[in-house]
C-alpha cells in the first residue's frame, strides 16, 4: 500500500490551526488562508486530496508531498473566499444552487490555475471579475466527474 503523506507534509503542521498558506506571492491572502477553528479550509483539503487520490489509477498515485499539499491548501483556501464574496453578491436560494455546481467543479480541480491565478494577482477580498467562472454571465455548469479507475 502507498503512503497517502509525505512525512515532510504531516511536519510542516500544514493541517493545524493558524497554518497559512498565504507566503510568497500570496502573502496578500495570508488572512484569508489560514487555518482558523471551523476547520473549513482543511475538511475541503482533506476531502479534495482523498477524491484525486481515489480518481488516480492506483499504480500512478503518490504520496501528498509538502509543495503539492501547499498549492492545493491556497486554491482551497482562495476557493473559499471566492465562495464568501459570491454570497455576498446572490440571493440565498440562487447562492445555494451555484454553490453546489462551483463545489462539485473543484472536487474535480477544475477551478485550481484559476484560482490560484487570481490569488497571484489580486488582493483580499477578491473580486468576481478576477476568476473566470464567477464573472458576471459566466456559465456556471456541473462537471460530470470520471469513473474511477481499477
Amino acid at each position: 500500500m502507498k503512503p497517502f503523506l509525505t512525512h515532510e507534509t504531516i511536519s510542516r503542521e500544514i493541517f493545524n490551526l493558524a497554518f497559512s498558506s498565504g507566503v510568497g506571492a500570496l502573502e496578500a491572502w495570508n488572512g484569508p488562508l489560514t487555518n482558523k477553528e471551523d476547520n473549513e479550509i482543511v475538511v475541503l483539503l482533506i476531502e479534495r486530496m482523498a477524491s484525486d487520490w481515489d480518481r488516480t489509477a492506483p499504480n500512478m498515485r503518490k504520496a501528498w508531498g509538502y509543495k503539492d499539499t501547499l498549492a492545493l491548501h491556497a486554491a482551497t483556501g482562495g476557493f473559499l473566499q471566492f465562495l464568501r464574496v459570491l454570497k455576498e453578491k446572490l440571493p440565498g436560494a440562487e447562492y445555494d444552487k451555484h454553490r453546489d455546481n462551483l463545489m462539485a467543479q473543484f472536487r474535480l480541480g477544475a477551478l485550481d490555475p484559476d484560482i490560484v491565478h487570481s490569488l497571484e494577482t489580486t488582493v483580499p477580498p477578491g473580486s468576481l471579475d478576477s476568476v473566470s467562472f464567477l464573472r458576471p454571465g459566466a456559465a456556471l455548469c456541473v462537471l460530470v466527474p470520471p469513473k474511477r479507475i481499477i
